[in-house]
């Protein structure tokens, strides 16, 4: 496993470019195989695990003529339901965001299903910077899961209410002037960093 400080670094150098520089990269990276059976399959932490897809950490696969970097999992026997994602913010003013797809395939690596989940922003807390989340559900006859780039996702517009602040002080008295709330559009790129909390079958909690 790379190291963390690389996974960082490689998250900030992406959110310099913009989406058509990161787009442009994309289409001159070589596809690493050609075959999804040729892909290096690993089993599915069941704690969880971040994917960083990005140029010279993520392999580059051409799927049904459209390219995208890729993360390849084995899920069969994992008991995993459904997996909870979060997509970490990049990008000039963290206004871009990695809009996953999930391909998941038989034990001969044929297609079973795609899934392109819905993402809802969610606002920063205590423990966690704001971020795109979402869902997708696991087939029961799923053997592996490529995690990849969802193709023709539409921006994310949300709006961020304002808030009020003392502005300054009239002697004793404060004077507070609200600020107005604005529209954040935030745009869907090729690369990103993903976080993917397995949730089990039966019980509905994260795979231990």
């Amino acid at each position: 496993m790379r190291s963390t400080a690389i996974i960082v670094t490689a998250f900030a150098l992406a959110g310099c470019a913009s989406v058509a520089e990161q787009s442009a990269d994309l289409a001159g990276q070589r596809s690493c195989c050609t075959a999804m059976s040729e892909f290096k399959f690993v089993p599915l932490p069941a704690k969880g695990v971040d994917v960083p897809l990005f140029p010279a950490y993520a392999p580059v696969y051409e799927f049904d003529g459209r390219k995208s970097y890729f993360a390849p999992f084995i899920v069969s026997g994992s008991n995993v339901r459904s997996i909870d994602i979060e997509s970490d913010l990049s990008g000039y003013r963290d206004l871009q965001f990695l809009a996953p797809a999930f391909l998941f395939l038989d034990r001969k690596h044929e297609p079973l299903a795609l899934a392109t989940p819905a993402l809802r922003y969610e606002p920063p807390g205590i423990i966690r910077f704001g971020h795109m989340e979402g869902k997708v559900l696991v087939p029961e006859d799923a053997a592996f899961m490529v995690v990849l780039s969802a193709p023709a996702t539409e921006a994310v517009a949300v709006d961020h209410p304002g808030t009020s602040t003392i502005f300054m002080m009239q002697g004793n008295i404060p004077i507070v002037v609200p600020h107005r709330g604005k529209t954040a559009v935030y745009e869907p790129a090729p690369t990103g960093k993903l976080v993917l909390t397995p949730i089990a079958r039966e019980s509905g909690s994260p795979v231990r």
